[in-house]
């Protein structure tokens, strides 16, 4: 799936619609289960529960303190983290944090609560 590509098209070999209007920010998502809340200063979503420093740019991405993400889903001890340091989380809107739908995050860095 590629985002934010441009592209052309002939006008007379489509149809367009009038966009859908954007959902109303402040109603959770219908797939968003769960809040998850940065904690600490800043933290990395990765790609490998690993450091972030040992990871190439484009498998990471850093997220600031307070900012709240709407996840679907989680796994607290995922088998790839053998010190069960991360959360894995599935992101509820797809392509809301980088190029991926899902991250490992570091657990003391966030706080993951329903999404009420």
């Amino acid at each position: 799936q590629a985002a934010n590509k441009v592209g052309w098209v002939r006008n007379d070999v489509i149809k367009l619609d009038a966009a859908p209007s954007p959902p109303n920010p402040t109603q959770p998502s219908s797939q968003a289960k769960y809040k998850l809340t940065v904690t600490a200063s800043t933290t990395w979503f990765k790609q490998s529960p690993v450091d972030s420093s040992q990871l190439q740019d484009d498998a990471k991405h850093s997220v600031p303190k307070n900012s709240v993400v709407l996840i679907s889903a989680y796994q607290e001890n995922p088998p790839q983290d053998p010190n069960n340091n991360h959360f894995y989380v599935t992101l509820a809107d797809p392509l809301q944090i980088g190029k991926f739908n899902s991250w490992y995050v570091y657990k003391p860095d966030v706080a993951i609560t329903l999404n009420k």
